[in-house]
């Protein structure tokens, strides 16, 4: 069985630069906001599994929506799925000429759609080389078959990279040649800010902070070992909730959560987390905390500390106030009280949202009292994110 101590590793970027994956869907967004033009090229877009690239292209097109505020499209074509005549269309005979026509396939943009999309031609290095081939129009000529695409849509390629070992074949070069190439490489970081709002476990969420390492590692096995990447732990988030509100004793939630976590993110990782999960049996209760009930002081463990405060940013949205989140604060080591707030902030989709309630009547006093003796650690922070800013 693997252990940890052999797990495999990711493999090396291909290209010298690459994109987080919220990175590539602002990028795609700014990408698709103009016509297109005939020396325009389209998007190949690569990176391991789970990376988020079909689900970055969800996002792109919905981020453009609400720029433009109006409706954009998305047509996702798995082409392990088709054969080139799925997606140039069937043949038929004008009854006026007795010439041969294409019919058009609904996986292209029709009159039904919006004017503006993304025709995402996902799965590629998987496709058999003639599915492939049945795409290079398209990249440069902006046509599928005799049928152009209409001008506010835009060509998207994606799959693996042939070092991902997902039975994938070559990209023809003369293919590459005709779009650029994005790499998508996930971060920590990028994910989370994505996963909280959408209520990523606290267990995870601390976890991952603790063993970064463990987010994206590969399994070139020939059994269907499971492995850890962005994908597989927001589905054990999913089962880690589910086994809490199902109301288990700890022992038929330790014995459920065993199965489930090595079954989603491999044996080695799952048995690690489960053990991390213990943590969140012995740390302060965070709900008491959050409606002030209980101010215990905070562990002295690391890694317990760690849990308490994925656990309090875990209440953050349903909480009544932040009053005594930011009165709690003090009791924890300045790394994580700075750490706390810059996640509070990132837990809820707008992200003024949480500042404005830091600013609220009975919060403000207790945020002041914070911010000024934190205000160091505060401008340095802003000053590196103010340099990092995406563009």
């Amino acid at each position: 069985m693997p252990t940890l101590t052999d797990a495999p590793r990711v493999p090396a970027p291909v290209l010298p630069h690459t994109v987080a994956t919220g990175e590539f869907v602002r990028l795609l967004a700014r990408h698709a906001k103009r016509e297109w033009t005939a020396d325009a090229p389209g998007l190949l877009v690569i990176g391991p599994p789970g990376a988020g690239k079909s689900a970055g292209a969800r996002q792109a097109a919905a981020l453009l929506g609400e720029e433009l505020g109006e409706p954009v499209g998305l047509k996702d074509v798995r082409l392990t799925e088709v054969t080139p005549i799925d997606i140039i269309g069937l043949p038929q005979v004008d009854t006026t000429t007795r010439r041969t026509r294409w019919a058009a396939s609904e996986l292209l943009p029709g009159p039904e759609d919006p004017a503006r999309g993304l025709i995402v031609f996902d799965e590629l290095p998987n496709a058999a080389p003639a599915v492939q081939t049945a795409v290079y129009k398209a990249c440069t000529e902006h046509m599928v078959g005799p049928h152009p695409l209409p001008t506010g849509w835009w060509v998207v390629l994606m799959g693996n990279r042939m070092a991902d070992r997902g039975n994938v074949f070559p990209i023809p070069k003369p293919l590459v040649n005709r779009v650029t190439v994005l790499e998508v490489q996930p971060t920590l970081d990028d994910w989370l800010g994505y996963s909280l709002p959408r209520g990523l476990t606290p267990e995870i969420h601390a976890y991952l902070r603790q063993n970064p390492q463990h987010f994206l590692e590969m399994d070139y096995s020939p059994d269907p070992i499971p492995y850890p990447t962005p994908r597989s732990w927001t589905y054990l988030s999913w089962h880690v909730r589910r086994l809490r509100d199902d109301g288990l004793t700890q022992t038929a939630f330790s014995d459920a959560l065993r199965i489930l976590a090595q079954g989603q993110v491999g044996p080695g990782v799952g048995t690690q987390f489960c053990t991390y999960v213990q943590l969140f049996d012995q740390i302060p209760d965070a709900e008491a905390i959050m409606t002030g009930t209980a101010f215990p002081e905070a562990p002295t463990d690391i890694d317990a500390a760690w849990a308490l405060v994925a656990a309090l940013i875990g209440h953050i949205p349903t909480a009544a106030t932040l009053r005594y989140f930011v009165e709690y604060l003090p009791k924890l080591p300045q790394e994580l009280q700075v750490y706390a707030v810059r996640t509070a902030v990132m837990s809820s989709r707008d992200r003024t949202a949480v500042t404005r309630r830091f600013e609220a009547l009975d919060t403000k006093p207790a945020w002041n009292t914070w911010c000024a003796a934190n205000k160091g650690f505060l401008g340095a922070i802003a000053a590196h994110e103010q340099r990092h800013a995406p563009a």
